[in-house]
C-alpha cells in the first residue's frame, strides 16, 4: 500500500480509503461486509468518516485541540463545485485533505448504465436509491458521459481511468470488487 501526508499535521494514510456508509445500509449481508472490511484491513487501507469541517474547527479551537485534517465530499467529474469552489477557504485555511467519494459518479462512468437500465444489482436498484435514478437524471449523465467518451478515446484510457483521481473511496459491494 502506498501512502501519502494528510493536512498540516502530517498524518500518514493509504491511498485508498475505505467508506462503508453506503456499502453496508441495507445493501449486503454481514458475512459479506465483514470479508470485505477484513479485505481492506489486511492491506493496509484507513477508513474515515464525515465531519462538519468549519464548526468543528470552531469548537477544536475554542478548546485548544486539533481540528480536523479531512474532509470526505463527492467528487467526480460531474461534481466539482464543493471540492474546487465551496471548500477551497477550507483547504487553504485549515490545511484540510480530502479523501472523496463517487469518483466514477455511482458507476455511471464504468459504462455500467449505458443501456438506460438500472443493473438489479447496482445502488440504485436498492429501495433507498431508487428516487434518486429518475429517467431524467439517469439520461442526464448518460448525455455527459458520452460527451467524455471521445477524450478518452483519443487518450486510449477507459472513462474510468479519465474520472479516476489520486484518492479514492473504495465501497465495494461484492467481495469480487476487491
Amino acid at each position: 500500500m502506498e501512502y501519502k501526508t494528510l493536512g498540516r499535521p502530517g498524518i500518514k494514510v493509504s491511498q485508498l480509503s475505505y467508506g462503508a456508509w453506503v456499502t453496508y445500509r441495507n445493501h449486503m449481508g454481514v458475512n459479506d461486509a465483514k470479508s470485505i472490511f477484513q479485505c481492506y484491513r489486511n492491506n493496509g487501507v484507513n477508513f474515515f468518516d464525515n465531519a462538519k469541517i468549519t464548526e468543528a474547527w470552531g469548537v477544536a479551537e475554542r478548546l485548544d485541540l486539533v481540528g480536523p485534517i479531512v474532509e470526505q465530499p463527492e467528487y467526480n467529474l460531474f461534481t466539482r463545485q464543493k471540492v474546487e469552489l465551496d471548500y477551497l477557504h477550507l483547504h487553504n485555511k485549515y490545511g484540510l485533505g480530502l479523501t472523496i467519494w463517487s469518483p466514477l459518479a455511482f458507476g455511471f462512468l464504468t459504462g455500467k448504465y449505458n443501456s438506460g437500465n438500472i443493473p438489479s444489482d447496482s445502488r440504485f436498484a436498492l429501495e433507498n436509491y431508487k428516487h434518486l435514478a429518475t429517467k431524467s437524471m439517469v439520461d442526464n449523465l448518460l448525455k455527459k458521459v458520452n460527451g467524455l467518451k471521445p477524450i478518452a478515446d483519443e487518450l486510449g484510457v477507459p472513462l474510468s481511468q479519465l474520472a479516476i483521481v489520486s484518492s479514492v473511496i473504495i465501497g465495494a459491494t461484492k467481495v469480487s470488487q476487491t
